[in-house]
């Protein structure tokens, strides 16, 4: 006989379920029962039933995972979509006076827009501004360290070929990977070996089909305006 799950593990169940994640909602109920994988989403499935009886406007309208690299039981599919990353930019302009031996002014001043560097000399302005797109491999989803503390974050790719092009998708980098925490602004990144055994080896299959290359590019790709001189992500300039 299986061992029965913990309230804790069946409410993370439940909050897969909630956003269309079956395939994570069946892993965990595999880590926490021992069950095949059959038995896992048989179970799942009746979890699923359950829920959409008793609270079906609690169920995402679109699953987490449309237009993803599927996990555990599809991958190989290497569909990707930018992540849209709000940031507080920072503009910064310096004005340069007929004299360049003296410095006449430097402003900084914030806003909640796109952010840009521009250097102004004798009344012209040019500013130059990167756009950078995060690509994400994974849906949101729960990932556990070694230590066995539980982070909610994305999986991103280090590269990704450009919009309409064929090419290799970079998951693991010198042995780190990349995550954009839920609530997030800047992604992160994480040394593969401190995460858990079971995690890791989901994401080295990631990896391993992400090779292959993304087939299309997402119609729902958003990409996100960040200043020039802000370190991380891919810049296409």
């Amino acid at each position: 006989m299986n061992p029965p799950i913990s309230v804790n593990m069946l409410d993370q169940i439940h909050d897969a379920l909630y956003r269309g994640q079956k395939i994570q909602a069946i892993k965990l109920h595999r880590e926490a029962t021992g069950s095949g994988l059959a038995e896992s989403k048989t179970a799942v499935e009746a979890i699923e039933e359950q829920l959409r009886a008793a609270a079906p406007e609690k169920f995402s309208t679109k699953p987490a995972g449309a237009g993803c690299l599927p996990l555990l039981l599809l991958v190989g599919a290497c569909v990707l979509f930018s992540i849209p990353v709000g940031s507080d930019a920072v503009a910064q302009t310096i004005s340069t006076p007929p004299n360049p031996n003296q410095f006449s002014k430097r402003t900084l001043g914030g806003n909640g827009g796109n952010g840009s560097v521009g250097v102004s000399t004798g009344g012209s302005t040019e500013s130059k501004t990167i756009i950078i797109t995060y690509v994400a491999v994974t849906p949101e989803r729960a990932w556990k360290n070694a230590e066995g503390k539980i982070m909610q974050a994305r999986l991103l790719a280090f590269s990704a070929p450009a919009e309409g092009e064929k090419g290799p998708v970079e998951v693991i980098r010198e042995g780190m990977v990349r995550f954009l925490l839920s609530g997030g602004k800047d992604p992160i990144d994480y040394p593969i070996t401190k995460l858990s055994q079971s995690d890791q080896i989901d994401i080295k299959a990631i990896a391993q089909a992400a090779k292959r290359g993304a087939p299309n590019a997402s119609d729902d790709a958003t990409e996100s305006t960040e200043p020039s001189k802000k370190a991380g992500g891919d810049a296409d300039k």
